[in-house]
């Protein structure tokens, strides 16, 4: 996130350079305590819930990823058709979906457009979130080894970042399903129980 908004930084324009500083030293900070917890993994066994308008946690993700979806020249919906509100480690929450969208940039097609449709729905007693992209896929090989710790398709990657995210899910309480098929795209289901 910090890269991409380096490489867009104009000095020219005050007003832009401003808040994209401001955004880069408040993900450099998170990333840091990402950092640690990375350093850590496997012994991440707690979170902090309190009280998360989903669609205010959306808003703040939407804020941070939006210039990087413009620069990529790709489409990020959100559709939430209600008010829900969910007990979530909000930081660790949010470090999920970004870690998930990042890789949909990162996963698009050389000569389709990306596009990110994200819907959220209370059913029963559950949040459901649905993250679809038409970007290359995985092959079936990729996907039995996506939570696999270090395994990485992409020449930087670390390889924790999907572990990552299946944890933080499951000390929710809550569990994420990937289905994927090459060259049409990946579809994630993330559910996660209310209180």
């Amino acid at each position: 996130v910090c890269n991409g908004y380096l490489e867009m930084l104009d000095l020219n324009n005050k007003i832009k350079t401003k808040k994209y500083i401001e955004i880069i030293s408040n993900e450099i900070t998170r990333s840091k305590s990402i950092i640690d917890e990375f350093s850590n993994y496997g012994k991440l066994k707690s979170i902090e819930k309190e009280e998360i308008d989903i669609s205010f946690l959306f808003e703040d993700i939407s804020s941070i990823l939006n210039p990087l979806f413009k620069l990529n020249k790709a489409k990020l919906n959100i559709k939430i058709n209600q008010e829900i509100y969910i007990n979530a480690d909000y930081n660790k929450l949010k470090q999920v979906l970004i870690n998930l969208l990042k890789n949909t940039i990162e996963a698009k097609q050389e000569l389709l457009p990306l596009e990110v449709n994200i819907n959220i729905i209370k059913r029963k007693n559950n949040i459901i979130i649905n993250i679809e992209d038409n970007g290359i896929g995985m092959s079936k090989e990729t996907l039995e080894k996506v939570y696999d710790i270090f395994y990485t398709t992409k020449p930087n990657g670390t390889g924790l970042g999907l572990a990552f995210c299946k944890e933080v899910i499951e000390l929710h309480q809550g569990k994420i399903n990937i289905t994927s098929e090459e060259n049409k795209g990946t579809k994630i289901v993330i559910t996660l129980p209310i209180k």
